[in-house]
């Protein structure tokens, strides 16, 4: 069974290496962004705890597009974030760890729905620990988690740098550290290793991503969400929901909002949130 997975993402790679290979390069653009935020705060708690501590995070992300003359487009994008926070008064922890590849490759399409083969892999570079008193325990590492997810969608853009990507037809390979597995999973793990388990899904998913620029780029907006089931009830659906709106000013500053809404039930049934405002430098370069 797991050589049967494995050979079709091989195939599937080296069909998608094949397309557009030969072809004359029409249009080629780059994007690149660099941001260091930080925000300070106090808080104090219904029974009168107070604490105070200082969020420190730093985020890469960048793009290529490339168009060939037999209608074939690349669309790749690559995010990575890490940050930290630190109480004044204690310890340090991790507050933020991630990154994100998008591979797109879309056919010419005569319809504003493009045909389209996707590759996305997500996952976390640092190790994470548990504290509970004087103790640590190991909870997961590089690329455990993780997931994998190969398919064959179809995309609408709409804007300037905006599309959506439906994919009927997805494989996932979805990895979970041994530390997290919670009682109410039903799947069956395909593979187990020393410290994860690895599970292969079939279902359906969808990417929605915005990227606009507003008033001479002064403002940017941001929107990335995620969707993955193969059956309609509360174990089986997973989606990610990432917002963020930057104002820029005095040319490298910029004020930094973000909502983040999470569902994954391969680690907990409850929905996970988190809202940030943050300000720091940024860099920017498009070509």
């Amino acid at each position: 069974m797991p050589n049967r997975y494995i050979s079709t993402c091989i195939f599937f790679l080296l069909s998608l290496q094949c397309a557009g290979k030969g072809d004359s390069l029409l249009t080629k653009s780059r994007l690149v962004r660099l941001d260091l935020s930080g925000s300070y705060t106090t808080e104090k708690s219904w029974w009168n705890d107070r604490q105070s501590f200082v969020v420190v995070k730093g985020l890469a992300e960048s793009r290529w597009r490339t168009t060939y003359a037999s209608g074939w487009k690349r669309n790749h994008y690559v995010y990575s974030q890490v940050g930290y926070t630190i109480f004044t008064d204690s310890f340090t922890t991790k507050s933020a760890d991630a990154f994100k590849i998008q591979l797109r490759w879309m056919e010419k399409g005569k319809r504003k729905l493009t045909h389209t083969y996707s590759i996305n892999m997500q996952s976390q570079w640092l190790n994470s620990w548990y504290n509970y008193g004087d103790h640590q325990e190991w909870r997961g590492g590089f690329m455990n988690p993780a997931f994998l997810e190969v398919g064959y969608s179809f995309t609408w853009e709409f804007l300037s740098n905006s599309n959506l990507m439906l994919t009927p037809a997805t494989l996932q390979v979805n990895v979970q550290p041994k530390k997290m597995q919670l009682s109410h999973l039903s799947d069956s793990p395909l593979l187990t290793s020393r410290h994860s388990h690895i599970y292969s899904r079939y279902g359906f998913s969808g990417y929605l991503t915005i990227d606009e620029s507003f008033y001479k780029e002064l403002i940017l907006l941001q929107h990335q969400s995620h969707l993955f089931f193969n059956a309609l009830t509360a174990k089986h659906i997973q989606f990610d929901i990432t917002n963020r709106v930057c104002i820029r000013f005095f040319k490298y500053l910029q004020l930094r909002l973000e909502t983040s809404l999470m569902y994954f039930p391969d680690q907990s049934l409850q929905l996970q949130y988190r809202q940030e405002v943050l300000l720091g430098i940024f860099y920017e370069h498009r070509k």
